[in-house]
């Protein structure tokens, strides 16, 4: 099952070191703005993988601390509302992945899946692969035009 509305992701403190994407879209003119990749757990669903991509801006400390609650083990659980939004393969609600940014962006959902698949390290590209349903990183790639191509985001 994917990530709902009222889900609890498990995300990982911020660390200088966490990987960055690029993502860049056209919207009243080009546009570009750094995401953090990851892969979390969903405690609402046994802790099920979900890709999730990150505003760098809003992946600090002193802006989780102020949206989510900081567990025992110094991670953040952060509930699933309409501060959200998604892309899912395929329109039927099966290996989505989540944005957590401003949603005055507007990039399509393709953009954050061919940027994350390509960019990122070997390890987070196939996990992030795997969680979308795909054997590997260069099929998700491949195939991601099929499934993505030139739909926005949608808010939970």
């Amino acid at each position: 099952m994917s990530a709902q509305k009222g889900d609890v992701l498990v995300i990982p403190g911020p660390v200088p070191a966490a990987p960055r994407v690029t993502i860049k879209w056209s919207q009243l003119g080009s546009r570009t703005a750094d995401y953090v990749p990851l892969v979390v757990q969903n405690k609402s669903q046994g802790n099920a993988d979900v890709p999730i991509f990150i505003e760098v801006e809003w992946y600090t400390e002193a802006y989780l601390a102020g949206v989510a609650h900081k567990n025992e083990s110094g991670a953040y659980e952060l509930t699933i509302d309409d501060k959200f939004q998604y892309g899912q393969k395929n329109g039927g609600g099966e290996h989505r992945f989540v944005v957590f940014h401003d949603k005055s962006r507007k990039p399509y959902h393709l953009r954050f899946l061919d940027t994350a698949l390509a960019s990122t390290t070997p390890g987070l590209a196939a996990k992030v692969a795997g969680a979308l349903g795909y054997m590997s990183a260069a099929n998700a790639v491949a195939r991601s035009a099929d499934a993505f191509i030139g739909e926005y985001l949608r808010t939970f």
